[in-house]
């Protein structure tokens, strides 16, 4: 598979996340930030995503990942663990679907920065997968710097 960061996507742009839990909330802010539709499908959602399902936010859908899902859009964001990503990349083989693979990085298409606005900018660190914590991590710096906030050493 190739690999790189995620540059950009269309505004409105149909996107996967397979995952209910805390990184699948975090993943799902980013991309709704950036504009994209997002369509979540897991066996249970964290009280975070239930808020956005209840306001109609996103779509979600209570289930496993089948290979269909894979088939009906052209990105997603896999938040589950090792194990779980491993079986939901299996599904995916054979169809068009790029997906972004948080709990395993190196076995994705593309990786999500770890963005923020700031005025009229929207502000984006990537490793492209290969240290998402540190991106996360030199994302608060940088921040917290823009926002003239005393840093901790």
């Amino acid at each position: 598979m190739s690999f790189g960061p995620m540059v950009a996507l269309r505004r409105d742009e149909p996107i996967l996340v397979v995952g209910g839990g805390p990184v699948g909330y975090r993943k799902t802010c980013s991309l709704l930030d950036g504009g994209a539709s997002v369509t979540l499908v897991s066996l249970e959602f964290c009280p975070e995503l239930r808020e956005l399902i209840g306001k109609g936010i996103v779509t979600a859908e209570e289930r496993g990942v089948q290979r269909g899902d894979f088939e009906r859009f052209r990105f997603a964001v896999l938040a589950l663990p090792p194990e779980a990503t491993l079986e939901a990349l299996r599904m995916r083989e054979g169809t068009q679907c790029l997906v972004c693979c948080c709990s395993l990085p190196e076995l994705g298409d593309f990786a999500l920065a770890a963005q923020w606005n700031h005025g009229n900018f929207r502000v984006g660190i990537s490793s492209g997968g290969t240290d998402p914590a540190g991106a996360a991590k030199l994302k608060g710096l940088i921040r917290a710097f823009l926002e003239g906030k005393r840093l901790r050493r």
